[in-house]
């Protein structure tokens, strides 16, 4: 017995070594993008270097998933230390092939200035006199905005805090995701898993680049989406929904939950299902009517960028060639193609939702109701996260405590009902993503907290692969052979997985599954 300690124990400084090498190599493949701004010259090598970045990333995760169960791995600290150094370095770096920022700005300014932001396009002549150093960087001047209220909240707050500061835009960014961060972290608790997972969303170079450094708002809306996911799973309907409608709000992409949330709270009875459906419309009511003098004009932005907007495109691109090549009217039939996939993948889940037993109530669930201590001293844990709501977040830490003894941190493992809403959401987002005709690369950030919960290798190659996407800008124009490999590679993955999963029974080349054995 004193062997097998021992043994176990000379291990840890080699895993840990491990994870420093892959921290160093992350870290210097971000400085060495100090040199690089926007110019067309230096895309490849920024993307040489992001690959290189997710190389080193990519190469620790099965060190991470192998000794979860040795307790070998990488401490907490270690990992959300070097994630927040990532971030603050990716945050000193200028905007890399980005300008959203500046469009950010210019809906900030306008708002500030009394004027709603959906009546006028930037290069409206009522708006001239608001033009400033900044306005040659804005694009699209004669297409209104396409961002929903609470994005123009957030920039006319930014604008009145700190009038015209790309700095402070990619700060709320970076703040938003480190909330998001600790929501997960809260997740894995709820649901039994092993903390050191985070890695798998705070180590990857994609959120680093689109959320700390192009400062995309897009974090916000994750971490509103994933809390609301965290209250849906405690059975806090009207907080789910409060803060989902919030989550809509931000990006209209997160509604595609709202299916799956109203479907819980159904089951949960008739009153909690109206109520649900009710706060989640007042919030969406609420957030609009500061904007409603605009009428059909606060989505003509967004119609206009879902009808004409291809970049990118993976399945659709290829759909849309079929199409072409036989002389088909394009337009309606690839919108056809679209809504039947995304429609498809959410009836389906509703289908898989439903065949699993709900928890009607407190004593059905897997954990129990915290008390007034276990509520104080989650309060003070979260407290030092300033960016979110005390009332929303403080409450994570300390819900329900499992009854049992079992789970790595002392939380039971997850179960199939307790994660199937986060698994469906998934699903469904995923259809989105990858059926959409636009899929930018903070698109597929979109589906990186899941990779925690669901950690798929194809997954995971799909994020690391969308940096390919930036190299349009080598000519400004869209090729092909970055895109058969962006989505080619993590196709041939999920088919590799799921024939060794079919062939070998009890094999299983996926991580999850991997991650389940260690549990």
């Amino acid at each position: 017995m004193a062997h097998t300690k021992t043994a176990t124990a000379s291990k840890g400084p080699q895993v840990h070594w491990g994870f420093f090498a892959s921290a160093l190599v992350i870290e210097a493949s971000l400085l060495m993008l100090h040199r690089y701004e926007a110019t067309r010259i230096q895309v490849v090598p920024f993307v040489l270097h992001f690959l290189i970045a997710f190389g080193a990333y990519a190469a620790v995760l099965p060190l991470l998933f192998r000794h979860t169960r040795t307790r070998t791995g990488p401490s907490l600290s270690l990992i959300l230390g070097c994630a927040l150094v990532f971030r603050l370095t990716a945050l000193l770096i200028p905007p890399i092939w980005d300008d959203d920022l500046y469009r950010y700005l210019w809906d900030g300014r306008v708002g500030i200035h009394g004027i709603n932001p959906y009546v006028y396009a930037p290069d409206a002549p009522e708006l001239e006199s608001l033009q400033d150093d900044h306005y040659d960087l804005v694009s699209f001047k004669s297409i209104r905005t396409i961002y929903p209220p609470l994005f123009q909240f957030l920039f006319q707050l930014s604008q009145w805090i700190a009038p015209s500061s790309l700095f402070f835009l990619k700060s709320l960014a970076l703040l938003f995701d480190l909330a998001l961060i600790v929501v997960l972290l809260s997740l894995l608790r709820n649901l039994g898993y092993p903390f050191a997972w985070i890695l798998i969303y705070a180590w990857n170079p994609l959120p680093i680049k689109e959320f700390a450094n192009s400062g995309h708002m897009d974090s916000l809306v994750l971490f509103l989406l994933f809390l609301s996911l965290r209250y849906l799973l405690d059975q806090r309907m009207a907080l789910a929904h409060l803060t989902l409608g919030l989550s809509v709000l931000a990006k209209l992409f997160s509604g595609i939950a709202l299916p799956f949330f109203l479907f819980v709270s159904f089951r949960k009875g008739r009153r909690a299902f109206l109520t649900s459906l009710a706060v989640f419309a007042v919030v969406l009511v609420l957030g609009y009517i500061p904007f409603a003098e605009a009428g059909p004009r606060m989505f003509e932005g967004l119609s206009i960028y879902s009808r004409y907007w291809n970049f990118n495109a993976g399945p659709f691109w290829l759909m849309e060639g079929a199409l072409n090549g036989a002389g088909w009217n394009t337009w309606w039939l690839s919108r056809a193609f679209i809504l039947t996939g995304v429609f498809g993948v959410i009836i389906w889940q509703l289908i898989v939702l439903r065949g699993h037993p709900w928890r009607h109530s407190a004593s059905d669930s897997l954990c129990v109701p915290p008390s007034k201590r276990d509520r104080a001293k989650g309060a003070r844990e979260s407290a030092g996260f300033v960016v979110a709501p005390p009332l929303l977040i403080s409450p994570l830490w300390a819900t329900d405590r499992c009854r049992s003894q079992g789970g790595e941190n002392g939380w039971l493992p997850a179960s199939t009902q307790s994660i199937a809403p986060l698994k469906a959401v998934f699903y469904s987002l995923a259809a989105l993503v990858l059926l959409s005709p636009a899929v930018q690369p903070w698109y597929i950030c979109w589906l990186v907290p899941f990779c925690i919960f669901f950690p798929k290798a194809a997954w995971i190659s799909l994020s690391g692969l969308a940096v390919l996407s930036y190299l349009f800008y080598l000519n400004f124009s869209e090729m092909a052979w970055p895109r058969l490999i962006e989505f080619g590679i993590p196709a041939a993955i999920a088919l590799w997985e799921r024939a060794r999963n079919e062939n070998w029974h009890g094999r299983h080349s996926d991580f999850s599954n991997m991650l389940e054995e260690s549990l």
